[in-house]
């Protein structure tokens, strides 16, 4: 009973009081802490920070908690490391194998000179507009082609991975990764040389092209290849005005600006463009609420199954909006008003309705009579023009009746290697009379079939997927990762790398084949 009391525990959290020491920090006015500049105050500071970030802490404006790594991430990093290295090695490859051809074209010039006449002869001009998928895709297979110089045209300095641009709504610095410069030009026996200039008018054996300068100059063809593609509400396709990445990118820095301020999001269509803005918003900000209408009852209309269950499922999980087989009357910047009478406001719509043909500059031409619906070029089996054999129309920009195929990056670069086979043949039909090797008809010169494989995957943001290849679909995980793939080594190819070129020459290869026999394609 004469035990002293215990004294009352101090909170672990509690400050200790200061205590007078000669040897004590400087302290602040007051005695409250560690004065400003001092080294103990910027350890305090740096250990805090330091212990904000391992508790998954960060930004400035109330601090949100961070998730850890997702598989998907670790698995995007270790195929990229893997691909990175695989494209190294085949360019150290490259390098050594170029030297020796270059080494043996010298030594043959040197052996042979004097035993072949000098020709003369002016070589072949191939006109390729529009540097997208079809575009690039010809260029690249008529580059090298003896006796041909091959000249590619498009109003801007880049390649865009159209199908990945969505991303740059939330986050505009996504546009680096899906973009790349366009090739300068190339030499050898196949000269190729890059026209940065908009083509307004197209005749038969020339276009205009105005430059960034307001210049206007002529460009001669023996052969045309209309890669022009389609248009497209801002600002998913590129314009005239965006020549440089530097003005696309402040463009995508002004569309994640408005999508910031708004609050309530309205998006009109539910097809692949329309559900892939849906999935990005929700993915980064799930905060915002989205709203999705279409007259259809369903989202994805005409795409499989699988796909239409997965992203109907996914969506509505994530808290959208689906109001769906309701026509729309009326569209606003704020607000949609339905054929019922209902009004749907918010702070911003983005219409995601549907494509147009970009064939503005045949109006008023000789190749003007060649629309047919929604203005698209009527070609024939050869994927010519009729009446104009020397003339190729590709992509979003034509229609050929027999195939009747889903419109994508997968099927334009189809048609461009059935166009550069056949530029080919007829180059070869000129220079010797005597051959009488056929043309390609359209889809089989390349496929083997009579329909080209549908192919087709929609990202639901950045972490899911939904993939479908002739009825199988495959969805989740792998979709997404497989998203990442085609993207990466798109970009890859288009910048001329060993990895990307050798990836599409296989994936096309094994496509092809799987359309003709272990997934058939069923027409539709």
């Amino acid at each position: 009973r004469h035990a002293r009391p215990l004294p009352r525990a101090r909170p672990r959290h509690a400050r200790r009081a200061p205590r007078a020491s000669s040897f004590s920090s400087p302290r602040a006015p007051g005695g409250l802490g560690p004065a400003e500049g001092d080294p103990q105050r910027r350890r305090g500071r740096w250990f805090q920070f330091l212990h904000q970030r391992a508790r998954g802490m960060a930004g400035k404006r109330g601090y949100a908690r961070r998730r850890l790594p997702r598989p998907l991430d670790a698995a995007i990093l270790l195929t990229w490391a893997l691909l990175t290295l695989l494209d190294l090695a085949m360019t150290a490859v490259l390098l050594v194998c170029g030297a020796a051809a270059a080494a043996a074209r010298l030594a043959a010039r040197a052996l042979f000179v004097g035993r072949r006449g000098n020709s003369h002869e002016e070589p072949s001009r191939v006109l390729v507009v529009g540097a997208s998928f079809a575009g690039l895709a010809a260029y690249r297979e008529l580059l090298g082609e003896e006796g041909v110089e091959v000249t590619l045209v498009d109003f801007k300095e880049y390649f865009e991975y159209t199908p990945g641009i969505l991303r740059c709504y939330v986050t505009p610095s996504y546009l680096r990764q899906i973009t790349c410069a366009l090739p300068a030009g190339a030499g050898g026996a196949g000269g190729g040389r890059f026209v940065c200039g908009e083509v307004t008018s197209v005749g038969e054996h020339e276009a205009e092209v105005t430059h960034a300068d307001g210049k206007v100059s002529n460009l001669p063809f023996d052969y045309l290849l209309l890669c022009i593609g389609s248009t497209y509400a801002a600002p998913v396709k590129p314009s005239p005005r965006e020549r440089t990445l530097v003005e696309r990118q402040q463009t995508w820095a002004d569309a994640q600006r408005d999508l910031d301020k708004a609050e309530h999001i309205i998006v009109v269509g539910a097809g692949a463009v329309g559900v892939e803005l849906v999935g990005e918003i929700l993915t980064v900000r799930p905060e915002k609420r989205v709203t999705l209408v279409d007259m259809n009852d369903t989202v994805l209309r005409g795409f499989e199954k699988g796909c239409v269950t997965h992203a109907d499922k996914w969506l509505r999980a994530k808290g959208a909006d689906l109001v769906l087989a309701e026509r729309i009357s009326a569209i606003t910047d704020t607000s949609v008003t339905l054929e019922s009478g209902r009004v749907v406001r918010g702070d911003v719509v983005y219409r995601c309705t549907g494509w147009q043909p970009n064939t503005e500059l045949m109006k008023g031409s000789p190749l003007g009579a060649e629309l047919g619906f929604r203005d698209a070029v009527v070609v024939n089996d050869f994927l010519q023009v009729p009446g104009k054999p020397h003339i190729f129309a590709l992509g979003d920009a034509m229609t050929h009746e027999g195939s009747k195929e889903l419109k994508l990056g997968h099927t334009a670069e189809v048609n461009a290697h059935l166009a550069a086979k056949n530029v080919r043949r007829m180059l070869r039909r000129a220079s010797e009379p005597l051959l009488t090797a056929p043309l390609l008809t359209y889809p089989r010169g390349v496929t083997g079939a009579d329909l080209t494989p549908k192919i087709y995957c929609v990202s639901l943001g950045a972490y899911e997927a939904t993939l479908a290849f002739n009825g199988l679909v495959i969805s989740g995980f792998l979709a997404a990762l497989t998203k990442w793939l085609l993207e990466w080594t798109k970009v890859q190819a288009a910048r001329a790398r060993p990895i990307g070129v050798v990836f599409w020459i296989i994936a096309d290869v094994v496509s092809n084949w799987l359309g003709r026999t272990l997934l058939p394609t069923k027409a539709t």
